[in-house]
């Protein structure tokens, strides 16, 4: 029988994991607020220097402004240019390759299509402001070709240049982490949450293999207060009723249920149990399958069943076994139950 999303059960499971979430937002914040701080400041190759020089530029009479068709890109295409590069690297005083310097340099216009910014960056300061002012003479010595350029002029030559300063942006980055942190961890105890097949109440016994839940039995051997003895002995009183012989087994496991853990199981409950009663106990039918011989010459068979075991396979192979050898299973007793998980799910308190 398939069990539906118990969301009540979901969230007392993310209660019972809020660890989880916890170390996930720590691990998301720390991961890519330190992973940012390492790559950015820590292990970043250098800092960048930058040198600006500023030309302006004069049309010829008959152009007009508004129809002038130089852009970025053109601009950034005439700096790539043989002419222009061969210009660059003749005048530089130092030796630098043609694909370094294309990586360096920048030439585009402002706003105003009449103003050009010339930006070279590098690792050395020298370097930048040499590369700069070469693009100066290179572009200017362009001018002569352009048509509709009568002249270009140094606005701002480059003098020195500056160091690139980012942004610290490790808040930013760690509060993304929390974020992604927080999801994974969610995710993780949903997946979790969802493949646990483990049994924790009795209502679950009800919805995924059809059968009630007679009694609990917490994990020091007490009955538990929602199941306690009264509705314990009721329960017993009625599955049992009319029934001779019930073999009593543990299904939780496949080694550790034998008859002598079967026989201490069938302790907790013998005072609940009506005087005329013959209970007996039996292997667990998980580790000894011919079991199933001595649970058919009763009436019915008691399981017993640890709670949160993880255990889902194992039960439901049991349950098909005596399915198939068509012995009735009068009802199920849950031990090793949470208490406090049992009344927080019940929304109550001790």
């Amino acid at each position: 029988m398939s069990e539906p999303l118990n969301l009540k059960l979901f969230f007392l499971t993310l209660w019972k994991n809020v660890h989880t979430l916890v170390f996930g937002l720590l691990l998301g914040a720390a991961l890519f607020g330190c992973g940012y701080l390492l790559t950015n400041f820590v292990f970043s190759p250098g800092k960048d220097y930058v040198a600006q020089s500023g030309l302006y530029l004069t049309y010829a009479d008959e152009v007009r402004l508004e129809d002038v068709y130089i852009n970025d890109y053109t601009w950034q295409s005439l700096a790539e240019s043989d002419i222009c590069v061969d210009s660059v690297m003749a005048e530089l005083p130092f030796e630098i390759s043609r694909d370094e310097l294309l990586s360096s340099i920048s030439v585009k216009p402002e706003s105003d299509v009449r103003y050009v910014i010339i930006k070279a960056t590098t690792k050395e300061p020298e370097k930048s402001v040499a590369i700069a002012r070469a693009y100066e003479n290179a572009v200017i010595a362009m001018a002569d070709k352009m048509v509709d350029l009568k002249e270009i002029q140094v606005f701002n030559s480059a003098k020195e240049a500056k160091a690139v300063t980012f942004e610290n942006r490790f808040a930013r980055m760690a509060c993304v982490g929390v974020i992604v942190g927080f999801v994974l961890a969610l995710l993780f105890v949903f997946l979790k949450f969802v493949y646990d097949d483990s049994v924790y109440l009795p209502e679950q016994t009800l919805s995924r293999f059809g059968i009630y839940t007679l009694l609990c039995i917490s994990k020091e051997g007490e009955l538990l207060s929602d199941w306690d003895k009264a509705a314990g002995k009721n329960n017993l009183k009625e599955v049992l009723a009319g029934k001779s012989r019930i073999a009593v087994t543990d299904i939780s496991e496949e080694k550790g249920c034998g008859k002598a853990v079967s026989e201490k199981r069938l302790e907790l409950i013998s005072p609940l149990l009506p005087e005329d009663a013959e209970l007996f106990a039996v292997d667990g039918l998980n580790q000894n399958a011919d079991a199933i011989g001595e649970c058919k010459e009763a009436d019915g068979a008691l399981l017993f069943i640890r709670s949160g075991a993880k255990n889902g396979k194992l039960l439901n192979r049991a349950l098909e076994y005596l399915k198939l050898h068509q012995v009735p299973v009068l009802g199920i007793i849950l031990y090793d139950t949470s208490g406090k998980w049992m009344l927080r799910y019940l929304g109550r308190h001790e």
